[in-house]
């Protein structure tokens, strides 16, 4: 098993120095190193966005990448390394998990480690910033813990402070296991103070952050956090984020194919015989485990904001289906199959992603404005998004589609980072020629440039310049 461990993070190592020449993609990778550039900065967990504040999340994973880039610097190849290493932690967990549900099998623990490596959306997550990732690694903590009240308490915390509510969802087992003890069980739990404080303990830790952004923020915090970018994404698709009641059952089946039939197999399995003794004794805490994606799966379809990435969450507990049906199989010629086929599968598919990666990438041309602007000795600018991004924010306010901070952006996250400039985004033209005056640099599209037809500065001044994109200084 230790082989088969080095060999993963031996290919992921590889993919993320194949990949280290790539600048932060936008938008996610290129917010998150900005706004753990400005942790640095402010020497603040209350965290901001080109200097608006930033309420989105909270503030763990921002943190830990700006400790990356106290130390090495503003390195996409090390700050990736990040994730690589949580990628481990995932696959570790997903690992001992597997251990108990099949009682140790080492061959059939190995097998969700094989699928879920394997997988396009983990290898991609692995090597890229993002939050999904660590809430998948709380909740795989938490259901490994389920009996251990501390390290329980840690992955939870964990969680939240990844990715806030969502870090919550195992507690919902927790629950339902109190409901089914009581239904099964003749004798009542006792209720003394060593549980009420645990429990306290469950809600209040998590909540820290929830408690210090409202104390700080107030109604702002409720409204930014909670209205904007929590409840919104259930009852409208924010920021173009469309899809349909299929959406994630069909990216699944384009990221695991076939595989997707062993899910089936083994949940129809799973399900039978859990359908046999659930009127006979209350359920463990591994077959919640196995139970879990569902729920989640469900609000996922239901709601409105559909993204490709949340799949990285709950695919580690599907994949652990196979552990369970591997040692339902009494045949050994058809464990041998299964197993064969599934290590063949695993080295044909993360061999490709990994040590033979092919990448072919060609720096974005505002990025390269944003590198040539972080040369200069200007401290702000003034960005004309353009006409494209000024549609977006139309249709986005129309339909109530945006958010209190979807129009920090610029379209570019990452641009904010790379030019190491505080960047004024102006969504209006009239606005813009009001105050353009104010900034001693402009960056402006040649083809906004033209239509207007107004002298901003002397053109002899252009000092950053690019196909549709150009910057001018007094």
């Amino acid at each position: 098993m230790i082989i088969i461990f080095l060999f993963i993070i031996a290919g992921l190592i590889v993919r993320n120095y194949l990949l280290s020449p790539v600048l932060f993609y936008d938008w996610d990778e290129g917010m998150y190193a900005q706004i753990a550039q400005e942790i640095l900065k402010n020497k603040s967990l209350f965290t901001t966005f080109n200097s608006h504040v930033w309420l989105d999340k909270p503030p763990l994973v921002h943190a830990l990448i700006a400790f990356i880039f106290q130390i090495f610097s503003r390195s996409e190849f090390w700050s990736r390394m990040l994730m690589v290493i949580v990628s481990m932690l995932l696959l570790y967990l997903t690992y001992l998990l597997a251990k108990k549900i099949t009682k140790k099998n080492g061959l059939a623990s190995i097998l969700p480690v094989l699928i879920l490596s394997a997988s396009p959306i983990f290898l991609e997550r692995a090597t890229m910033l993002n939050s999904d990732t660590f809430v998948a690694v709380s909740w795989l903590g938490y259901f490994l813990f389920w009996e251990k009240f501390w390290p329980k308490l840690f992955f939870l915390t964990f969680g939240v402070w990844s990715k806030s509510v969502l870090g919550f969802y195992p507690l919902i087992f927790d629950l339902l296991n109190l409901f089914i003890y009581r239904l099964t069980d003749k004798k009542l739990i006792k209720i003394n103070s060593k549980i009420i404080l645990k429990n306290l303990l469950l809600v209040v830790t998590p909540s820290l952050w929830y408690i210090a952004g409202y104390i700080k923020y107030g109604w702002y915090f409720i409204d930014n956090h909670f209205v904007s970018q929590v409840f919104k994404r259930i009852y409208v698709p924010i920021e173009l984020h469309f899809g349909g009641k299929f959406f994630y059952l069909d990216y699944l089946w384009k990221q695991l194919g076939l595989m997707n039939l062993l899910f089936v197999i083994g949940y129809l399995l799973f399900g039978f015989n859990l359908f046999k003794k659930l009127y006979k004794k209350k359920i463990n805490s591994l077959e919640f485990a196995l139970l879990s994606p569902f729920p989640f799966l469900i609000l996922l379809t239901f709601m409105k904001t559909k993204i490709t990435w949340y799949v990285v969450i709950f695919l580690p507990f599907l994949t652990l289906i196979v552990s369970y049906f591997y040692i339902n199989l009494k045949n050994k010629f058809l464990r041998l199959a299964l197993f064969s086929t599934l290590v063949i599968y695993f080295f044909i598919n993360f061999i490709s992603q990994t040590f033979l990666l092919k990448v072919d990438y060609r720096i974005p041309e505002k990025l390269l404005m944003a590198k040539c602007l972080s040369k200069l000795n200007s401290n702000k600018i003034a960005f004309l998004v353009d006409e494209e991004e000024r549609k977006i924010k139309n249709f986005l306010e129309a339909a109530h589609y945006d958010t209190t901070s979807s129009f920090f952006y610029g379209g570019s996250p990452s641009f904010v980072y790379y030019s190491q400039k505080n960047i004024d985004f102006y969504y209006d033209i009239n606005e813009f020629l009001n105050k353009y005056a104010n900034y001693s640099q402009i960056v402006i599209s040649k083809k906004d440039l033209a239509q207007i037809k107004k002298n901003f500065f002397d053109l002899k001044q252009i000092n950053c310049e690019h196909e549709n994109w150009i910057s001018i200084v007094k």
